[in-house]
């Protein structure tokens, strides 16, 4: 793929016009977003002695493209980051563990749904819930990782933020999840405002399987509609189970979806 045609330019493209009709719109503290940077992990060390560690970018252009399920996780915004690029997150503190609650939920998830047995089951919980193994699953794995609102925001958004975002921009976001072209999208959270964004916006077709998996079987993408990262009203066990549970129930019904994708 040439650098002109990459997912990675015909983002940062779009983000150009993006950013500059939030600023015409009030809002500057833009957080760009997308396919998750898959090069060198490096460190930088502020005045104040506080290190940050960071990605540059790489080969997650070509993983992307060549990749078997490409997985997308379609979430609300970014608290108290204004301004960064969130492709270059590592998704924890440090260069080892992933330990936060919503980047390891997201990692958990992202191995439950790319290791998929031969009859359709998923891989246990207890097996995997350990950051040895998901945490450098998830560093080697192509992962985009977009926020419908992409002004940071504090802790909590409302509904009706999220929907006066969606709204104005989902033109953008559009296109946005177009040049990514994902084959799964999981919805975090949002009252299924963000699955319903999709299946009016992007993917009308959507059919409901079950109260988590919405499935295009003209386009063969499918929608999940899931808790947000963060939520803690479940066990880390019992999110990961729902989830894995409805999707092999989506895959009884559409089991060619397993290999269907490139």
């Amino acid at each position: 793929m040439d650098l002109e045609n990459s997912y990675q330019t015909k983002t940062d493209n779009l983000f150009e016009r993006w950013k500059a009709q939030s600023i015409q719109d009030g809002f500057t503290d833009f957080c760009e977003d997308g396919l998750m940077y898959r090069g060198e992990i490096t460190c930088s060390v502020t005045q104040d002695g506080k290190t940050f560690w960071f990605r540059k970018n790489g080969s997650e252009d070509a993983l992307w493209d060549i990749a078997p399920k490409r997985v997308m996780f379609l979430n609300k915004d970014v608290p108290y980051n204004p301004n960064q690029d969130i492709r270059e997150w590592i998704l924890r503190q440090n260069e080892t563990d992933i330990t936060a609650l919503h980047y390891k939920n997201i990692a958990l998830w992202l191995y439950g749904l790319l290791n998929i047995d031969d009859s359709g089951r998923s891989p246990i919980f207890e097996d995997i819930n350990d950051t040895k193994i998901y945490s450098p699953f998830i560093d080697k794995t192509p992962i985009a990782i977009v926020n419908c609102k992409k002004e940071s925001g504090v802790s909590r958004i409302s509904n009706e933020t999220l929907s006066e975002h969606i709204e104005r921009y989902k033109g953008f976001l559009k296109d946005q999840i177009q040049i990514l072209d994902p084959d799964i999208i999981v919805c975090g959270g949002g009252s299924s405002m963000i699955k319903d964004f999709v299946k009016t916006n992007v993917y009308p077709r959507l059919e409901k399987i079950n109260n988590w998996m919405y499935f295009d079987k003209f386009k063969n993408k499918l929608v999940i509609d899931s808790f947000h990262p963060s939520y803690y009203g479940l066990s880390k066990k019992e999110i990961y189970d729902r989830m894995m549970t409805h999707y092999q129930l989506f895959l009884t019904a559409y089991p060619e979806f397993l290999n269907s994708c490139r």
